[in-house]
């Protein structure tokens, strides 16, 4: 897509010159462009005669989701932490070996380090490091079910999704991202794949034909593991979504629903029939995200 306005660069070559232009500008808008063609326009000395070329680019740029606010962030990934306290399974790694410390009545007969003990005055353990099986799926919904279209909301929803993902990996967490829109993508401790989901995000087409969230959370129900929290980012308040997000929660998997919504909304309506009778339902919580300015 083009508005047809053109950057002009006028400049005089010399023999075995090269001259190179460094543009900055702002990005207005997420989304991945492509840049298909270049025009060059050349003159002799005495402007006598022209020469044209076009040229055809292969590149592209992304535009990545805008963060949102650090300290918003910070409160889901408290409300994120405090599922994770309450629903974490934490075990001993056996392949994790940390040190060695003195025996314990309470400690089984097969940590006992034989060959330590042997050359101190008292039974010895093996110590190992803890670790926990729970993991962070973040579902992403982007399609739009209302009568008038609310892309302010949807946007808001993928900076959301962008930001607290990237948050989570920092913070070494294992975290799938997928949804509607997009492909799914893992990333486990680190930030080193961070950046390939910045360009998933980027591809989003909000105007684009996807299918119901439903759908998506029927298919996660069927493959429902015990040890995955789950976060459902979504703007639409409909009963059918509400069921299908309190179906992940038959089985004690915690659900937090992220709803961004308007200022005129908050203060109008709040939450919506459907969306109220989940708040007393155990393992999930809803959370409200009124979206800036």
């Amino acid at each position: 897509m083009t508005d047809q306005s053109y950057r002009r660069d006028i400049f005089s070559l010399f023999a075995r010159q090269r001259v190179i232009r460094r543009l900055s500008f702002a990005c207005g808008k997420r989304g991945y462009y492509e840049l298909g063609k270049a025009d060059v326009i050349g003159y002799d000395f005495f402007f006598r005669k022209s020469f044209h070329d076009d040229r055809i680019l292969k590149t592209s740029m992304f535009v990545y989701p805008k963060p949102v606010d650090s300290r918003r962030i910070a409160l889901l990934c408290r409300a994120v932490s405090g599922m994770t306290v309450t629903e974490q399974r934490i075990f001993p790694d056996p392949f994790c070996f940390s040190g060695i410390r003195d025996y314990c009545p309470s400690d089984p007969m097969h940590q006992i380090n034989w060959k330590a003990s042997a050359k101190g005055q008292g039974l010895l353990v093996n110590q190992f490091d803890a670790t926990t099986d729970i993991r962070m799926k973040l579902i992403l919904d982007t399609e739009d079910t209302g009568m008038i279209r609310q892309d302010k909301l949807n946007e808001e929803g993928i900076r959301i999704a962008s930001s607290l993902a990237s948050k989570l990996v920092k913070g070494r967490m294992e975290v799938t991202v997928t949804g509607n829109g997009m492909n799914q993508i893992h990333m486990k401790e680190g930030a080193g794949q961070i950046h390939e989901l910045y360009e998933e995000l980027a591809r989003i087409d909000i105007y684009g034909k996807t299918e119901r969230i439903c759908k998506e959370l029927e298919r996660e129900k069927r493959e429902l593991s015990p040890n995955v929290i789950y976060v459902i980012i979504s703007m639409n308040q409909d009963k059918e979504t509400a069921g299908a997000i309190a179906s992940l929660a038959e089985k004690g998997n915690s659900v937090l629903w992220v709803i961004p919504v308007a200022s005129a909304q908050l203060a109008d309506t709040g939450l919506q029939g459907g969306v109220r009778e989940l708040e007393s339902l155990r393992g999930i919580t809803i959370f409200q995200w009124e979206m800036e300015g």
